[in-house]
């Protein structure tokens, strides 16, 4: 791919396409609200997709690497893949975005999860042998579809859900062409009709919705602190005590995005994990435990810190419950990293400011919740990447937080946050680095949604 700031950009205008065209969209469902399996749309609107971000870099921005032509293909094809110089917000996030577009319109056009994943590959595929005159990217082929798939299918049943939990007025419309605006496009081809699909619920879900305060310390110095606004968004959707023989990919899932502002700096953190497979288990005693295997998202990008990976692995969820209503749940996901990236130094070496390459990772979650009224928590994630592209060697992260909340009533809590960030990193021609920083935050939530 292009070192061209563009990439956000383009991206960002083809959302906005999407989304003027799927919010004109009005609360008036066709008579019959279904639609039988389409392959060739969601394929032809791929190739449209990628005709159109290229044809904007070509005759609007004029940039020279989308002046393709047969030769450039074939340069392409001959030369074979390498490792790309974007930045990172570009490859490790804007990307699967793209990829999350192809693979929701297949979705949205009455394809199943697993039936949906060749257009987020081939969309890529064809982006990046023949839509650039440089060479196409190995990360990319891996980054896009594979974390594209994770972002498309949340995106794809919240936006269902939105639509389908209640009257379809205005709002509702604009809030789920918003989180998914392939969805939304293929609604107004079809004169409003939902995909076959999309009036499956889940059995409960639960959504917090959360802003506050956010004090970030450099360097484990106090007088190094910068404040910052937080806001935060988690959904847990699904149960995963019943994934019975009816379980269909990502019937259970969480997701959580958060925002840190402050004129100094913007922190944006995006994890997802969604269960692919699952089956209940006897096992510690926990009246429910469910062995699964799962797709992972991650991202983080602040001034300190970046770190991101696309990852699948085993997992075990576990829920205690005890005679006075307390209850204990735990989550351990155990996950190979097929392609992660990390900031560095000296990576410049390469074009960048970022190590890629693939890796290991595990995240833990405890939650102790007392009749409703007090809960505490701890979540740990620890993110292992051997770069194969940049400074060679050895990258760990590790986020440890641990938390409080106090609830005002069902739908409103208090939440207190420590969060510690660590790093070491071993390089094979370079020095070795250890950074050690951490945060404090305090926020208000708003909870909703169907209980259990």
């Amino acid at each position: 791919m292009s070192t061209h700031s563009s990439g956000r950009f383009k991206r960002m205008v083809i959302l906005l396409i999407f989304l003027v065209v799927g919010t004109s969209l009005r609360a008036q469902p066709s008579a019959r609200d279904s639609v039988k399996t389409n392959y060739w749309l969601p394929a032809a609107e791929t190739v449209g997709l990628n005709v159109m971000v290229w044809s904007f870099d070509r005759y609007v921005q004029q940039v020279d690497w989308a002046r393709i032509s047969w030769e450039s293909m074939r340069n392409n094809l001959r030369h074979g893949f390498v490792w790309d110089a974007d930045g990172f917000e570009t490859n490790q996030l804007f990307h699967p975005y793209s990829g999350a577009l192809s693979f929701t319109m297949a979705r949205s056009s009455g394809l199943d999860f697993w039936k949906s994943l060749p257009y987020s590959f081939g969309g890529s595929l064809m982006w990046e042998l023949f839509m650039e005159t440089e060479y196409p990217s190995m990360n990319d082929i891996i980054t896009t579809p594979m974390s594209g798939i994770v972002l498309g299918e949340i995106s794809y049943r919240v936006s269902n859900l939105i639509l389908t939990t209640g009257e379809r007025g205005f709002w509702r419309n604009l809030a789920s062409a918003f989180i998914s605006p392939s969805n939304a496009f293929n609604r107004l081809l079809r004169g409003g009709s939902l995909a076959p699909d999309a009036r499956r619920h889940p059995e409960a879900y639960r959504v917090d919705v959360a802003f506050g305060l956010n004090g970030v310390f450099i360097d484990q110095k106090f007088s190094q602190r910068v404040p910052h606004v937080y806001l935060k968004y988690r959904m847990e959707y699904g149960d995963h005590t019943h994934p019975g023989k009816n379980y269909r990919p990502f019937d259970y899932f969480v997701t959580e995005a958060g925002a840190s502002l402050s004129d100094a700096n913007s922190i944006l953190a995006i994890f997802a994990n969604g269960m692919l497979f699952g089956k209940k288990v006897d096992l510690f005693g926990a009246r429910q435990a469910t062995i699964g295997l799962f797709k992972n998202f991650s991202f983080l990008n602040n001034r300190v810190y970046k770190i991101s990976s696309s990852s699948v692995g085993g997992a075990l969820l576990t829920r205690h419950t005890f005679a006075d209503r307390s209850a204990w749940n735990n989550t351990l996901i155990v996950s190979a990293i097929v392609m992660g990236g990390v900031n560095s130094l000296y990576a410049m070496e390469v074009g960048r400011d970022y190590n890629l390459g693939p890796g290991m990772s595990v995240k833990y979650e405890s939650f102790y919740s007392i009749r409703q009224s007090v809960q505490f928590y701890l979540r740990y994630k620890h993110y292992w990447i051997h770069p194969l592209s940049g400074a060679k060697g050895n990258e760990y992260v590790d986020i440890l937080m641990m938390g409080a909340r106090v609830f005002l009533s069902q739908r409103q809590s208090l939440n207190l946050e420590f969060i510690e960030y660590d790093r070491w990193s071993h390089y094979r021609d370079y020095p070795n680095l250890k950074e050690n920083n951490f945060a404090v935050r305090v926020y208000y939530s708003f909870i909703f949604g169907k209980p259990r």
